[in-house]
Parts: structure tokens; C-alpha cells; sequence
């Protein structure tokens, strides 16, 4: 079974699902950070884990990513229990492997788990210096993550590395409370900074560090540099209602995070029913094989935020679909691999004048793009849907009688679902039109995209397009 269940990623050339196997982690944190790298940890496979944390549940939105909003009798009660009995839940694999310490940091219990690495996912710098220390002493690979409402990043220490403790613990060091979003983006990063150090693809895939790896809401290229933004006023998004196409793996991401935010509803499209192999990307899934997605995905939503509305729909979305007939959504997400899905909501999103954030994933790459009414061109100028199901068709003629799924991982879904409801809040919270990413309006739109084999591994890149809808200007 669990050669089934990374038959995805395991369809990438230079994948050794074995060295990952074999890979022992400490998780310092018990926060949204942590469980959501967790999440990603167990979909990559990576499931002989040392967690130590000393994190107590409160009613806080750093607190249930993973076991959903918790009950009064669990206020107060250590985090790590219900994580523990949750990532049993998710891989069956951390049966047996997973450790747990309510700790804050104790060497001794780290040094006889032996690690391979350590991974920091909170936000307190003391946290930070002791794994580094240890790390430093014993010439492990150390990733330290920080997290906050606006920003979240995260860089590597390796053993020859030169950078000094001071400046690695300033460099992450976020002071608010863990933000769900930022979290979101910087834990599939994470992630893939650990892949890196123990399965490399190729001598070209390796992690990098002294890089510092940042995602920010207050940055107009949502990284580093370009002009400072307003901060976001968060609060829940009571009055808006979202539909989400799509429940696959960045369905998945999207659909949580928009549960997190507060959204007051959120409906979800999908046909499928959960198959085995989808339990290392789809997180949302687990213990529902054979049930169908929207339905499941439904009731989890209701688990993280049980005042949203939500309703799933079990079918292929159509052009003339009676989900589009009430007229109800204040956005939509498109979470599909489906151009001609892509085609239908980017169509209904221009006649209604509606945002649309779209999210694309392959292996272990991914791309947001976002049509905003009146400050952005639509995504058939920027695609070009005709031209794209031409080439697609072609492809499929040529390769018919041996097609197959594509190799696919969580983290490129994970990043970029997060990011897509980051981007969602910014939106609505704008104070001006520059501070979305597909601001310019001309011949050039933003992407953000993610990609695992740059150093600068998210960026937002701007992309020439010559057709004009005539709809949406």
C-alpha cells in the first residue's frame, strides 16, 4: 500500500522514495506552521518524526489546522496529542515512527532519536538558537521558519554553512502571532528545502542555504523588494462567499485556507471520489477513500470554521450549470487541470464581473494568475483558452493508448492554494489598485509562481499576451 500511495511523486525521474523513508526529522512547534509543514512532511513520505512542542490548544487559528476547531474540553490540553493522533489518521506510515515530547527543546530526547535534521516552526528566537546550536555542534542541516500575519519566511543552515547565529535568527524572526495563509506558503517551502537535503533530484536540485526564503502580503512582488502595502485588517470574511471548482490537491489547500480566513460560505465542485493514491496530496481525505470529494471536503470545512455554509456539488462543472444561476459568489477559485472548466469560470467571472484566482500545479512547480474587474485583463486574454485546447487536443491525439496520470506532489498545491487566498484577502482589503498582483493594465499580467528548482524558488513574473477578449476591459 504505500508504494500506492506515493505512486505520484514516485513518477518523477531521480525520485527515491526510499531516502525519504529512511529520513529522521525533529519538528520544533506545534502551531499552524508546524502542523501544516507536518501535513507536507506526510505527504512527501517523510513519516519517522521527533515533534517537541510545549503549545497548549486555545481558540486561536494557529491552533487546528490539522484536528479542526477544537471543543471546549480541549482548551488548554497540549497540541501535540491531537496532532499525534491526526497524523496517524493522515499516513499510517508515522505508526510506530512518530515521537512526541511536550518540550519546548530537550537535547537529550532529540539526541537519542538521532536525527538527520531539524526543522524550527516557531516563531520564539530561543527556539531557534537552541536547534541551531545542536545542529552546528553535530553537522545536521537545520531549516528554521517563522511565520506572521503579513510574512512568513524561512532559511537553511547547512553544515558548512557561514552564516552566523545572530544573523539567521534576525533574518527569520517574525514577532505576531502564526498567520494561516502566510504559514500555508512557507511550510511547502520548508518542505521542499528538507527534500532537497536528503533526495536531490539531480546534481542541479539542492537546497540553498544561506538564502533567506520570504512570502509577504505587504510587498507588491509578495517577496522581496517592490513598493510596501498597507497591512491587511484581518478579520473574518463574514460577508463573502466563495465557489471552489476543483477538489484535488490544491482544492484541498484552497478550501481549508478559505475556512481559516472565515469565509461566511464556500462551495465546492467536484466529480471524483477519493481514490488511495490521492492521500499523499489531499490531505483534507483521510480515512474517506471511495467517498466523493466535494461531499468530504465539505464536511471539513465545517470541522475548521462550523458557521461557514457549504455546499458540494458531485458533478462536472457546465457551461450552463445551475451553480452559476444564483448568482450568489463574491469569488471564485478555480483549483482544475481542465481548460475548458478553466474556460466556463473565467467566462461567468467576466459577465458578473466577479474576482477569479486560478492555480496550476506540475511536479513540483506552480502558478497563481488573478482576474480582477477593472484592473486586470481576464485569463483568456492571458491564455488564450482557444489556442491552449488546440495544443491540448494535438497532445492527446498524439499520445493517445498510453496516457497517464501525471507525477504530481503536495507542495507546489500547498504553496500555491495558500497563496490564492492570500491573495483573495488582499483583494478585498486593498487600499489601491497596485496593491493586488495583476495590477498593470497594458500588454503585461503577474503571475506568482513557484518554482523548485530556482533559487528564488516563489516570484511573481510578468508575462506578455497579445489577445484581447473584447469582454473584459
Amino acid at each position: 500500500m504505500p508504494d500506492e500511495l506515493y505512486d505520484r511523486q514516485t513518477r518523477i525521474p531521480g525520485w527515491e522514495q526510499r531516502k525519504l523513508d529512511q529520513a529522521r526529522v525533529v519538528v520544533l512547534g506545534s502551531g499552524t506552521l508546524a502542523q501544516q509543514l507536518l501535513v507536507n512532511l506526510a505527504g512527501l513520505g517523510v513519516t519517522n518524526v521527533l515533534l517537541q512542542s510545549n503549545g497548549r490548544i486555545a481558540r486561536t487559528k494557529e491552533d487546528y489546522f490539522l484536528f479542526g476547531f477544537p471543543s471546549m474540553e480541549s482548551i488548554g490540553k497540549p497540541r501535540i496529542d491531537f496532532i499525534e493522533r491526526e497524523l496517524l489518521q493522515l499516513n499510517e506510515n508515522f505508526k510506530g515512527r512518530l515521537k512526541t515530547f511536550f518540550s519546548p527543546f530537550d537535547e537529550g530526547d532529540i539526541a537519542a532519536f538521532r536525527p538527520d535534521a531539524i526543522v524550527s516552526a516557531e516563531n520564539d528566537p530561543a527556539i531557534v538558537e537552541h536547534g541551531l546550536v545542536y545542529c552546528i555542534r553535530h553537522k545536521l542541516p537545520f531549516i528554521a521558519g517563522s511565520a506572521g500575519q503579513h510574512e512568513s519566511r524561512f532559511q537553511s543552515h547547512h553544515p558548512s554553512s557561514r552564516v552566523g547565529l545572530d544573523s539567521l535568527v534576525r533574518s527569520i524572526w517574525c514577532e505576531e502571532k502564526q498567520n494561516p495563509q502566510t504559514s500555508g506558503v512557507l511550510a511547502g517551502g520548508m518542505a521542499d528545502e528538507l527534500r532537497k537535503y536528503f533526495m536531490p533530484l539531480d546534481e542541479s536540485d539542492l537546497p540553498s542555504p544561506e538564502k533567506l526564503h520570504k512570502y509577504s502580503l505587504l510587498r507588491t512582488t509578495r517577496t522581496e523588494g517592490g513598493d510596501t502595502l498597507e497591512p491587511i485588517p484581518y478579520r473574518d470574511m463574514h460577508p463573502f462567499k466563495a465557489l471552489v471548482v476543483g477538489a484535488g490537491a490544491m482544492g484541498n489547500s484552497v478550501a481549508a485556507q478559505l475556512a481559516l480566513a472565515g469565509f461566511e460560505q464556500i462551495d465546492i465542485i467536484d466529480r471524483d471520489t477519493i481514490e488511495f493514491s490521492n492521500l499523499s496530496r489531499q490531505f483534507c481525505f483521510r480515512g474517506k477513500v471511495g467517498q466523493p470529494k466535494a461531499k468530504v471536503l465539505s464536511e471539513r470545512v465545517k470541522e475548521y470554521s462550523p458557521s461557514t455554509l457549504t455546499n458540494p456539488h458531485q458533478r462536472f462543472l457546465g457551461a450552463n450549470d445551475v451553480v452559476f444561476d444564483r448568482g450568489e459568489y463574491d469569488i471564485l477559485f478555480g483549483a482544475v487541470d481542465s481548460l475548458r472548466v478553466r474556460k466556463l469560470i473565467n467566462a461567468y467571472a467576466v459577465l458578473h464581473k466577479l474576482p477569479y484566482i486560478d492555480g496550476g500545479s506540475s511536479s513540483l512547480n506552480g502558478k497563481m494568475r488573478v482576474y480582477f474587474p477593472g484592473i486586470n485583463r481576464c485569463l483568456d486574454c492571458q491564455l488564450d483558452f482557444d489556442a491552449e485546447l488546440a495544443k491540448e487536443q494535438n497532445t492527446t491525439r498524439q499520445a493517445r493508448g498510453c496516457a497517464q496520470a501525471a507525477p504530481s506532489v503536495i507542495i507546489p498545491n500547498f504553496v500555491i492554494g495558500s497563496a490564492m487566498v492570500g491573495e483573495a484577502l488582499r483583494f478585498f482589503y486593498r487600499k489601491s489598485d497596485k496593491e493586488v498582483l495583476g495590477s498593470e493594465i497594458g500588454a503585461n499580467t503577474h503571475s506568482l509562481v513557484y518554482n523548485s528548482s530556482e533559487r528564488q524558488r516563489l516570484y511573481v513574473n510578468q508575462e506578455r499576451y497579445e489577445k484581447t477578449c473584447g469582454g473584459c476591459t
